[in-house]
């Protein structure tokens, strides 16, 4: 029997439900699978083997002492059962899955609203606007002008967003889901409330469609990113470093390149529950928006850190249903108050 003969079988056995069955039910558990061979996504197999190289590089110059390395030691320092097996990463891992069949049926219609589609719209804008454009052909010089420029406004997109979600009482309602995790892992990146993704979903292409609608206007004809495996390269090397954004690998790059790019420990500060470091460091790639945001915040040296919300607001997020139910009833509450 091939693989052919089972679908039609198992097509038999489902008859009119085989569509929805293979949609809804099968479909949002293979998406979460299908992670660790997808380049665009961050547990690409790839992307998870270079972080713990990187890491073992950290272990190397910062904890092994001098001593000969040790396979075990290095194990216990990249995977310490005391952060796997916390009740907030289990939480974590089940939010993961729960998430995927909750955003195939609510987030679906976002695709609606890209950054493909608004950019369409302002190159015919522009056109309506000053008449046709200068129709030129993409050159070197185009192409990495666009790879450059449209990784730079999706990450100012992803700034404005972050603020936002931070500083507008409702918005942070739905984000403090994400900061409410009490230990980081790799999962801790998908630990985002529906309401959450939806904002940055509604405001990232925004700039990244403007940015290509520009470029659409200049060069009609298309120009595109370099890309490596069918992802910008900036993307590519930016997903190599970026699991370790939520880990407790404390990866710095040093004072004057840390002004330029977010490291991992960059980000782990932002997910810290003490006061000074509050309301920091929202950029995922270029730290100079968060400079010039007056957002920026660079360790001189390692620092011990605390995850969670302020007052010890995480421990009310300590089930399932706490994560997608408790920031509805925030949300209420604040606009009952009001």
């Amino acid at each position: 029997m091939n693989s052919h003969d089972l679908k039609e079988i198992i097509k038999t056995l489902f008859g009119p439900f085989y569509k929805p069955v293979r949609d809804y039910v099968f479909g949002p558990f293979y998406g979460v699978i299908s992670t660790l061979w997808d380049p665009s996504q961050n547990l690409f197999i790839l992307y998870l083997l270079t972080s713990v190289v990187i890491a073992l590089l950290v272990y190397k110059m910062n904890h092994a002492n001098g001593k000969s390395l040790s396979l075990s030691n290095f194990w216990r320092y990249l995977a310490p059962k005391e952060i796997y097996t916390h009740k907030s990463a289990l939480i974590d891992y089940k939010f993961f899955i729960v998430n995927a069949y909750v955003y195939k049926f609510l987030l679906g219609w976002t695709v609606l609203f890209s950054s493909q589609l608004l950019g369409g719209r302002v190159a015919a804008l522009l056109s309506a606007s000053f008449g046709k454009g200068p129709l030129w052909q993409p050159t070197m010089t185009a192409k990495i002008s666009y790879t450059i420029l449209i990784v730079m406004a999706f990450d100012l997109g992803s700034y404005v967003s972050h603020y936002l979600r931070h500083r507008i009482p409702l918005l942070w309602q739905f984000h403090k889901v994400h900061h409410s995790a009490e230990v980081l892992t790799p999962i801790t990146t998908f630990r985002n409330h529906p309401i959450d993704d939806l904002v940055q979903a509604l405001i990232l292409p925004v700039f990244t469609g403007a940015t290509a609608g520009i470029f659409g206007y200049l060069y009609p004809s298309g120009v595109t990113e370099y890309t490596i495996i069918n992802l910008s390269v900036i993307i590519f090397f930016f997903h190599i470093i970026n699991n370790l954004y939520h880990t407790h690998v404390w990866l710095s790059y040093g004072w004057k390149l840390n002004h330029v790019v977010i490291s991992p420990c960059m980000h782990q500060i932002h997910h810290s529950s003490e006061k000074r470091h509050f309301d920091c460091n929202f950029a995922q790639i270029f730290a100079f928006w968060d400079y010039l945001g007056g957002t920026l915040y660079v360790p001189k040296d390692l620092e011990n850190l605390r995850y969670g919300i302020s007052n010890n607001e995480h421990v009310d997020f300590n089930s399932l249903w706490a994560l997608y139910v408790l920031p509805f009833k925030k949300a209420f509450a604040l606009f009952k108050s009001q």
